[in-house]
């Protein structure tokens, strides 16, 4: 009877974590291709939006006015970027089913995990291509790049659709992988 009691109870307690958990959207949910996708266009695109808008600010002000304008506006970064992940969030849940809406707590982790992955493939691809310079074809770089990663890391890419976006775009190339100017000295 006691067995049949505690079986009972602890049945019981499970369900209604169960049910807590998922009235309280607790449950982790993986990510998907197509939204790991959808998160990175999202995010490269507000970015983008922002970097413009922030540039265009600053060209229209002298030096001294930048400097105050940088000195005293450190909470105003901080509260746009807050601002930007709720955009960010909203514009990914616009497209998500309900069950598969995201916060804006798990976009930031989820972009922060899945750039730097992207990122250490993309210096893999980059060595790859740097050796191989001539005669060898897209895919075959992408292949021996993916066979680079698989034995520093352990593990398997699968972000290459993820990568596919960004590779290409001079911002993100321009941000994760700035160009080092040596001095030539004649």
């Amino acid at each position: 009877m006691a067995f049949n009691q505690y079986t009972h109870n602890l049945l019981s307690s499970k369900k209604m974590d169960l049910e807590g958990a998922i009235a309280n959207e607790s449950i982790h949910l993986q990510w998907t291709e197509e939204e790991d996708v959808r998160l990175v266009k999202g995010c490269f695109h507000s970015l983008q939006r922002l970097v413009s808008i922030i540039v265009l600010n600053y060209c229209s002000m002298s030096n001294m006015q930048i400097f105050a304008c940088l000195n005293n506006s450190i909470q105003a970064i901080y509260e746009n970027l807050e601002d930007l992940w709720n955009q960010i969030t909203d514009d990914f849940n616009e497209n998500s089913l309900h069950e598969r809406r995201r916060q804006t707590i798990q976009c930031k982790r989820h972009r922060y995990k899945l750039n730097h992955r992207i990122v250490l493939f993309h210096s893999m691809w980059r060595r790859v291509r740097d050796v191989y310079i001539n005669g060898r074809s897209s895919d075959e770089l992408v292949s021996r790049a993916l066979d680079l990663y698989k034995s520093e890391t352990n593990k398997s890419f699968k972000d290459l659709n993820s990568w596919n976006v960004l590779r290409n775009e001079p911002h993100w190339n321009w941000i994760n992988f700035p160009v080092i100017r040596q001095r030539c000295t004649i």
